[in-house]
């Protein structure tokens, strides 16, 4: 093989590419999934006049984007030496999971001010 196809970054540390494509995918599927469970939880919290279910899927949904910027944030500070491609993914994927979780967040509050039925 020629050395155009050599990535030093990634042949020293063949598992950690597979965890910042994991970091990088995880954080925007857990607004998703927030979302939809949002939409799903939103007619049984208006039957029950209570937004219970509502309030527990979100923290749950927003502790694992939590988990997944702090996860960003140790690969990042363990990898950003290491060169292009490790560093720049790690970069990446701190700054996906950051800014999805303020996305979760807002996307949180309104189900903590409205009632179910609004």
């Amino acid at each position: 093989m020629g050395s155009s196809t050599w990535l030093p970054g990634f042949s020293k540390r063949p598992g950690i590419t597979g965890l910042l494509v994991a970091l990088l995918v995880i954080a925007p599927l857990v607004w998703l999934t927030m979302l939809e469970v949002g939409y799903v939880l939103a007619y049984s919290a208006c039957a029950d006049g209570t937004n219970n279910w509502l309030h527990k899927t979100n923290v749950a949904l927003a502790g694992i984007s939590v988990a997944a910027a702090g996860t960003g944030w140790w690969t990042y500070r363990r990898f950003q030496s290491a060169g292009p491609p490790v560093g720049f993914l790690a970069a990446l994927a701190f700054l996906v999971a950051g800014l999805t979780l303020i996305v979760v967040i807002a996307s949180a509050i309104p189900a903590f001010i409205l009632h179910p039925c609004d």
